[in-house]
């Protein structure tokens, strides 16, 4: 019986496939208490969907090759010397009643397969990275990543924001050390982070807990003595393969909803999910248990309450709402809006573009030395770049991270609206703002045109121009600004 084991990384990190091997065959219990049959009641199969397998590869001969893609970063054919891949491929999207392997969750999802490991041999964080980038040109709308260390790299961390922010599920296994310890990907915000359970509902000895404050470990589905369809005759255990579940989960959902975003999808989980351990979302079990039958009958209306309970009742929350269901403003990944933090310069510059629908930029280099090509917000900050919103600091850069000031987002907001059939009014409004005189000189005719066309209406009598914009204020003005350019009509 081959073991699932250990793979070095460079930098002398360990990297570890959350799977072994166990002893005892319990029948097809995984499906049944997540309930997967109840896919076909909804006509689901993951059909049109794709789904990219970042593990050891895949064997044909264990899949139907009509839907698998096979690709490596290994210099080889993409074949699966060590099985776990096979396993985590067949358990998402295998196809049924054809003697190979086993019957996955979600057989009418396209698998593309990127063999990344190969038994004990190293591998580098930016080979990984290389790896989340290859899924995306793909175009993959989920990727599984059945693996984690305890580094948190800069190089890991940013592909997978990437990938989030190009609108990709990203699920992985949360840990098989029965700790508190962050493994990522699993750990990082956005990401589905997926413990074990047996057949019981109980959750693994090994299964990763959440430490307090923290959600590394999102929801639990299917992972002690999980049949592997035949590949090894046997059953295999780890975190490795309650990720699979969840991933075909992904890939249901999508169908049933092709508008679904990575938040909206952690928000559908946890809405959906089987309230196991303690009351709410507890160290163990997360959410509670995946349940596919729940999850499908709440997706055709997953949103009729917040996705973001920390708004409910808020100033702003009519406005995320009507953001949040055009896709236009994201949470931050753990069903969290957090509309009283500050907003960078990146993520303004792309709400603007994106809510404008201004039309990317051709890819042409860095134009600012501080954003990379490869960065998230890159396409973004060139578009703006394109149509003048943004100019940079003057000395080449651009300061992506840093959280943009009032005056500096009503700049980029009139140099946006310049590009619609906005229509401006008075300024007359704008002396009655006991600080006024803080407005600096470059910025004073973008914040006349702001309060006159009654984008800005401070707050009491003060502008506070010099102050970070925040989330829900930023929400606020952006749906005002597409009222008032008729891209959205304002309710009555």
């Amino acid at each position: 019986m081959k073991r699932f084991g250990l793979a070095l990384l460079s930098f002398a990190l360990l990297l570890i496939f959350f799977s072994f091997p166990a002893l005892a065959y319990e029948g097809d219990w995984a499906r049944n208490i997540i309930h997967a049959d109840a896919a076909s009641t909804f006509g689901l199969d993951g059909t049109g969907v794709r789904i990219g397998i970042i593990d050891s590869g895949v064997n044909l001969e264990d899949l139907d090759a009509s839907h698998v893609t096979r690709l490596s970063m290994r210099n080889d054919d993409g074949s699966d010397q060590y099985g776990h891949g096979t396993i985590v491929s067949g358990l998402s999207a295998g196809v049924p009643g054809n003697d190979l392997g086993v019957d996955g969750v979600a057989p009418g999802a396209e698998i593309i397969s990127i063999k990344a490991f190969d038994g004990g041999e190293s591998i580098s964080l930016p080979l990984l990275a290389d790896a989340i980038d290859l899924a995306l040109s793909y175009d993959c709308d989920i990727i599984n990543m059945s693996f984690g260390t305890p580094m948190d790299s800069a190089v890991l961390q940013a592909a997978i924001a990437r990938a989030i922010h190009s609108g990709v599920i990203v699920v992985a296994a949360s840990g098989n050390a029965g700790t508190t310890q962050a493994y990522f990907p699993g750990a990082y915000p956005a990401v589905a982070g997926v413990g074990a359970v047996d057949s019981d509902g109980q959750v693994a000895i090994f299964s990763q807990r959440n430490p307090e404050g923290k959600q590394y470990t999102w929801l639990v589905a299917p992972g002690v003595s999980v049949y592997d369809g035949g590949y090894l005759s046997t059953t295999d255990s780890g975190s490795s393969f309650s990720c699979a579940f969840v991933t075909a989960a992904a890939a249901l959902a999508l169908q049933g909803d092709p508008s679904l975003t990575p938040d909206k999808f952690l928000t559908l989980l946890a809405q959906s999910a089987e309230d196991l351990g303690a009351a709410g979302f507890d160290p163990a079990y997360g959410y509670g248990l995946l349940r596919i039958d729940r999850m499908l009958a709440l997706l055709g209306h997953p949103f009729a309450e917040s996705p973001f309970p920390d708004i409910a009742g808020t100033w702003y929350e009519s406005a995320v709402l009507q953001l949040s269901n055009l896709n236009l403003f994201q949470g931050k990944g753990d069903c969290r809006f957090d509309g009283e933090a500050a907003i960078t310069r990146a993520e303004f510059a792309t709400v603007l573009v994106r809510a404008l629908n201004l039309q990317g930029a051709e890819p042409s280099g860095a134009i600012f030395q501080d954003v990379p090509a490869n960065a998230w917000f890159s396409r973004a900050v060139e578009t703006a770049c394109k149509y003048g919103v943004v100019t940079g600091r003057g000395d080449g850069t651009f300061a992506p991270n840093a959280n943009i000031t009032r005056q500096e987002a009503m700049v980029m907001i009139q140099r946006a609206a310049q590009q619609t059939s906005f229509p401006s009014g008075s300024a007359d409004g704008l002396f009655s703002f006991s600080d006024v005189s803080q407005v600096s000189a470059w910025a004073k005719d973008a914040v006349l045109w702001n309060v006159g066309s009654g984008l800005i209406v401070g707050s009491g009598n003060l502008l506070r121009p010099l102050h970070h914009i925040s989330r829900a204020e930023t929400a606020v003005v952006l749906l005002r600004l597409l009222q008032k350019t008729g891209a959205i009509v304002a309710a009555a």
